[in-house]
Order: C-alpha cells, then structure tokens, then sequence
C-alpha cells in the first residue's frame, strides 16, 4: 500500500534537485524544483513567493548563502498523481567580482565581423590617389570635372589630350596629356563618378554584471589601436586604421550585454583629426 504524501497548507516544499552552472564570464543559471498541494499551486500565496528576481536562498533557506546571487527568472509547474504540484524554478545571476574563482573572466565576449559595400566618390579611390600622387595640377582639373566647375574643351575622348577650362572664365586649368590623367577625367566625363568601396567593422559583444566602464567609451569616435579578438584584415588595408565607431548596451537589474563596434577606416583622411 503506498504510502500518503502530507503538506501544510500553501507551502512549497523544497525537493533535492538543485543545480546550476556558471559561465566563463561569471554568469549563472541553474534550477530548482519544489511541489506543493495541488489546491494551493495557483494561490497567491504560493505565486507571490515565485516572483521574477526572488532569491533562491529565500525560497530554499537550505541552499548556501554563497549563492544567493541566483535569482528567480521564470517557472513552471507539472500536476503529479497523489494531489502534489511540481513546480520547475529557472534561475539566473552574476557571481559576484571578488567571488568568481580563478579562470572565471570578469566578462563574458563573443566577436562578430562584417563586410559591406558603400558608395564613394571616385576621387576617393585608392588607385586615382595614388597614380595622381604627383599631379596636382591635373588633379584640380578632374576635380572639377567632377564637381561640373569644369568643362573639356575637347569634344572627343578617344584623344592623346584633353584641354579643361573654368566654367565661369573658360580659361585653362590644365592640358592633360599623359595617359593616366586621361583615363581618370573621361570616366568622370563618361558618368562615372563613383564606385563601391568596402567597409569591414568588427564588434566587440560582452556581457557581465556591472555593463560598461568608462574606460569602454573613452575612446569613442576615435582613432584607436587593433581592437581586442584579432580582427581579420583584407590586403587592401594596410595603410588602414581603425576608428570607435559604435557602441551600445542593455541592462537590467541582474546583468548586461553591450556591444563596441571598430570600422576599419582607409579613406585619404589625417587619421591625427581622430586623435585627442
């Protein structure tokens, strides 16, 4: 004959299956179960001792107090034969800084990378830089075809010269007679004006108690050493930099998530504007 199971009225009664587990950046999670009477699970009595952010030590006084950072985050319940409840606890918590046992990282980091593609002005391109290194007068002359200051005064492009003149007094701004300098003005003369220049950002996501510090943003919107994670690198970047870019965090009573986002940065820009 099985024996009868008996409870005190709403009372939940602590079962041995507690368990829980913390992360490499000190966040835990774990569970815990409890039954009860069946007529007494949906009463206030009961739910008002299984709301969100509840301490586990406060339910389970036998649980260690060195864990009282585990907190309540959801439940759910299981009607048993016999006229008995089983009420499945979720819990979830940070271990505390000066607590966290050796090989436990303060935070807890994971590294995104991603590769776009935006518009540019094609006097930005790397190749027009750097084949017109020398050539500041033509450069000022396909800057103003670009810009519609200028004008070639010759009709045909499939010629060894080109003759650009001021809109405003037609007088010359340079003859381009070499190659390289007349390849650039007839693509702008032909439409083209810009190109797909790509753009690699890196993101740095991480996760503790405390969220971010202000060594995290102090350097935001700046020109800034090789983020942390070891970033990949295209071989059109080595002249690059990388530039704080983006930032951003979520937080709650118990833990934070944030992000830090890095955009590798290879336009003709002083890379010292970013630096104070």
């Amino acid at each position: 004959m099985a024996s009868k199971i008996f409870f005190p009225a709403n009372t939940l009664r602590p079962t041995s299956a507690f368990t829980y587990t913390v992360s490499g950046g000190g966040k835990a999670t774990g569970s815990h179960v409890f039954e009860c009477r069946y007529i007494d699970y949906a009463n206030i009595t009961i739910t008002s001792k299984l709301q969100e952010g509840v301490r586990i030590t406060t339910l389970d006084p036998n649980i260690p107090s060195s864990v009282d950072y585990l907190k309540i985050v959801s439940y759910t319940h299981e009607h048993q034969k016999g006229g008995i409840t089983r009420i499945r606890v979720q819990l979830a918590g940070f271990v505390p800084s000066d607590e966290q046992s050796s090989g436990l990282e303060e935070r807890n980091t994971s590294y995104s990378y991603r590769g776009s593609l935006s518009q540019s002005t094609i006097l930005e391109h790397p190749n027009y830089l750097e084949q017109l290194d020398q050539r500041d007068t033509a450069k000022k002359a396909i800057a103003g075809l670009w810009f519609g200051t200028a004008f070639s005064k010759t009709l045909d492009t499939d010629v060894e010269q080109l003759d650009i003149r001021n809109k405003v007094d037609l007088k010359q701004i340079s003859l381009l007679t070499d190659a390289v300098s007349i390849k650039w003005a007839n693509r702008i003369l032909a439409g083209l004006r810009y190109y797909d220049k790509p753009q690699v950002e890196w993101t740095v996501n991480q996760s503790n108690e405390g969220g971010m510090t202000d060594d995290d943003v102090d350097k935001f919107g700046q020109k800034v050493d090789e983020p942390e994670g070891n970033p990949p690198k295209p071989d059109w970047a080595e002249k690059s930099w990388w530039m704080f870019s983006g930032l951003g965090e979520e937080k709650d009573d118990d833990s934070a998530s944030y992000s830090r986002t890095f955009t590798l940065r290879h336009e003709p820009y002083d890379a010292e504007l970013y630096e104070y």
